[in-house]
């Protein structure tokens, strides 16, 4: 399945808030 580059950061995000969203964002820099 290839993702396109919204479908990619909206999956991404939604991980963010269902784990550790501070850390990751901290981690990532954005």
């Amino acid at each position: 399945m290839i993702l396109n580059f919204q479908e990619i950061e909206a999956y991404y995000w939604l991980c963010v808030l269902v784990s550790d969203g501070h850390s990751a964002k901290n981690f990532v820099g954005f």
